[in-house]
């Protein structure tokens, strides 16, 4: 009996041990109320990471757009500032700015190459008068009215063009001297390109842009006030050079050999064109060609037409120039013949062989606005006659009857007049 009892209640704590166990399997997860703080916490975390992002994006977009400034970005005071260290970064555009009391400058910078020109001009709202300042360094002067060029005349523009001749910040100012209201700033790079060659032509003979027979064309200002050019010619070549200037320009041409120019050309008139011929003497040379400005105002630059010709020799026929040496003179015999001396040609030599008892005339009739002289002998090292009367255009003759057989020497000298030209040489023997 006793151990009925004890078998009952052992059954009865089994049955509670697993009633509990199957209730904690099936009991339902904790939940958590989420309080006002908590949400308006969270809410300020995501809105402070959002404006962090926000404002790294906007100092991304303003250095780009300091890297790569267009006149649009222009549209305001506040965008240029009044001190040169500070100057807005601006490319060859049109720029809108305003100018007023307490607001009085504007400073700009340009990045230039070594071969550009610049070119500003400022052109004022009526009402306004402005100043145009300009220098390579961040100085006072740009802000300064003395020192800025200015017409004095309200709504007038100023313009001008500079050649720094290398490579450089280059500074602008806009400054107001009078009044108040808008202003055009237009801005210019030209690249320069004498005679094709992608740069500026030097001014100095040693670094002269080689060329040959053609037309080109190059650019000058008061900045870059001269252009070099080298040609290479041969004996006796006849070179002819023109340059004309295309714009409100006087040039000037100067023509020679190395260190020194032997001719200068500069008729003083503008968009006039200057024309030169050099003749070449017996030996291969280089020629320098200097085209340079005169007389232009710095505001300009002016445009030139450059055309070089080379004409080969044909004294007498024989495709070549005659020498000047006896002993190397060109063999001729009766007959009509042209002949070309000047520059530093001169002197033409031929040689007429006679028979004994022959007689040679001998008539040379120069250009209208040329003067040879005419010699004559038996010798190549020196001669029996001379004949120059000293006149243009005027013909020198000589006459001869050997008294042997031998050679006749003629030999034609430049005397005066014009620097080359031509000339008929007419040989008759009896």
């Amino acid at each position: 009996m006793q151990t009925k009892k004890f078998y009952t209640f052992g059954l009865i704590v089994i049955l509670i041990i697993s009633i509990t166990l199957i209730s904690g399997c099936n009991k339902a997860p904790e939940t958590h109320t989420v309080t006002e703080t908590e949400v308006t916490s969270t809410e300020t975390t995501i809105t402070e990471e959002t404006e962090t992002m926000t404002t790294s994006e906007k100092e991304s977009t303003t250095t780009t757009q300091l890297e790569s400034k267009k006149p649009s970005d222009i549209d305001s005071k506040e965008d240029v500032s009044d001190e040169a260290e500070n100057a807005y970064l601006i490319t060859p555009g049109e720029y809108k700015g305003t100018l007023s009391e307490g607001d009085n400058a504007d400073i700009y910078v340009i990045k230039m190459d070594k071969d550009d020109i610049l070119s500003v001009t400022l052109i004022p709202n009526e009402g306004l008068d402005v100043g145009l300042g300009h220098s390579t360094e961040q100085n006072t002067y740009l802000i300064t009215e003395e020192y800025v060029e200015n017409e004095g005349i309200t709504g007038e523009a100023e313009t001008w063009i500079r050649v720094p001749n290398r490579k450089t910040n280059y500074y602008i100012s806009a400054v107001r001297v009078y009044g108040s209201g808008e202003y055009t700033l237009k801005v210019e790079l030209i690249k320069q390109n004498d005679a094709g060659s992608g740069k500026d032509a030097s001014g100095e003979q040693k670094d002269a842009i080689q060329i040959t027979a053609g037309t080109y064309t190059g650019i000058l200002s008061q900045d870059d006030n001269s252009d070099t050019y080298a040609i290479k010619v041969g004996p006796g070549d006849i070179v002819s050079v023109s340059v004309l200037p295309k714009s409100d320009f006087d040039v000037g041409l100067a023509i020679g050999t190395e260190y020194y120019y032997d001719h200068e050309y500069n008729t003083g008139l503008k968009r006039e064109a200057e024309n030169a011929i050099f003749v070449n003497g017996e030996k291969d040379n280089t020629y320098y060609i200097n085209v340079f400005v005169e007389g232009t105002d710095y505001d300009k630059i002016g445009n030139y037409t450059l055309k070089v010709s080379i004409l080969e020799q044909n004294d007498a026929g024989s495709g070549e120039d005659a020498s000047e040496d006896p002993e190397n003179a060109l063999q001729i015999t009766a007959g009509n013949y042209k002949g070309y001396i000047g520059g530093r040609d001169e002197k033409d030599t031929y040689v007429v062989k006679l028979k004994k008892g022959q007689k040679i005339t001998v008539e040379v009739v120069p250009a209208s606005d040329l003067d040879v002289e005419l010699r004559v002998g038996r010798y190549t090292y020196y001669y029996d006659s001379e004949y120059n009367y000293g006149l243009k255009g005027e013909p020198e003759i000589a006459t001869y009857t050997a008294d042997e057989d031998t050679n006749f020497y003629i030999s034609i000298y430049h005397a005066g007049g014009a620097y080359a030209g031509e000339y008929s040489l007419n040989i008759s023997v009896e």
